[in-house]
């Protein structure tokens, strides 16, 4: 909760974006809601892109389904998009899914979060190394002397260890 706090808060130096193919824009404001009471979710966030249930003029649902997000692939399409408003900052995608890994290599900082075995299967099919984060600095370092090539997927313990990274904190 600490580390969504600090994320979220109002005088954050980076843009934070959700992505979802499985939870509706109503789910995901109510859920994070109960974190910060008082504070209009929908501005905690700078966008969040995700399949949603159709509402009629009243504001109920009508039961059908709005996708916008279709697969790994139109994950990977929207990150890109959002990689491109970019404003030469580093990009961070963090996953718990198969159809998080396309943005997830697309990203500077590709994080795994969980542990997913079908995640962790196909990665070891596609020859995609998959790395504690408290390597991140070391790794980073070596990759820039070596093959930018290589596959590498970062894994999060916790997202304390996220926090760590992303704050300067010790990681």
């Amino acid at each position: 909760v600490s580390f969504l706090r600090k994320v979220l808060r109002k005088e954050r130096k980076f843009e934070t974006h959700v992505l979802s193919i499985n939870f509706s824009q109503v789910v995901l404001e109510s859920v994070i809601g109960t974190f910060f009471e008082g504070e209009r979710t929908d501005k905690l966030f700078d966008s969040i892109q995700c399949n949603d249930l159709e509402l009629d003029e009243s504001g109920l649902t009508t039961g059908k389904l709005v996708n916008r997000v279709i697969g790994a692939r139109g994950k990977e399409r929207i990150f890109e998009n959002l990689q491109s408003c970019n404003k030469g900052g580093m990009t961070v995608f963090v996953g718990d899914s198969v159809s998080d890994l396309l943005a997830m290599l697309k990203a500077d900082v590709g994080v795994i979060i969980g542990k997913n075995c079908t995640l962790r299967d196909v990665a070891k099919i596609y020859r995609i190394e998959i790395i504690p984060l408290n390597t991140f600095y070391e790794t980073e370092r070596k990759r820039n002397r070596l093959s930018e090539e290589e596959l590498i997927l970062y894994e999060a313990e916790s997202w304390k260890e996220l926090d760590e990274l992303i704050f300067g904190t010790d990681i």
